[in-house]
């Protein structure tokens, strides 16, 4: 029997039901960011406009983390979450020339999504820990204590 080796290096993970609904690609994009967003708060830095921020290039999101996606599919993956009002993007940087994204994740939107969703059946999120979606108050420790500054547009 051949031996059988996983994980030398932290995987991504990916939620089924995240999957089912946005898209395979644009789980494992979502579920990264989300690790950025907590880890940038754990370590309390990239917090602008009452919300935690991570930042990067597409070339920079390739190399170090999206190896295996190529880069139309890993622009159309951020695309469709920024479309959707998922991934709200924001220009943060210090030199006016920069023009590299930040991103961070409208909870809110995605648990209204899970909740709306033309699936059917009574799936759960588990998006934070063991978080669950209640369809009206996201119950995530990351969103509850923190203020949103989106607006709605009804057009999306």
């Amino acid at each position: 029997m051949a031996d059988i080796k996983l994980f030398d290096e932290y995987p991504i993970l990916v939620d089924r039901v995240l999957a089912t609904i946005l898209g395979l690609n644009e789980a494992i994009v979502l579920q990264q960011v989300h690790y950025w967003l907590v880890n940038n708060e754990k370590n309390n830095i990239n917090f602008k406009n009452g919300r935690y921020w991570t930042f990067n290039s597409m070339k920079k999101w390739r190399e170090e983390t999206f190896p295996f996606l190529g880069m139309d599919a890993l622009r159309r993956a951020f695309g469709n979450l920024e479309k959707k009002g998922i991934l709200i993007t924001g220009n943060f940087n210090q030199k006016g020339y920069d023009r590299t994204k930040w991103y961070t994740i409208d909870y809110q939107k995605l648990y209204s999504m899970r909740c709306n969703n033309s699936f059917g059946g009574n799936h759960t999120m588990h998006l934070v820990e063991t978080n669950k979606c209640n369809c009206g108050k996201p119950i995530n420790a990351f969103t509850e204590n923190h203020t949103t500054n989106t607006r709605d547009y009804t057009e999306i």
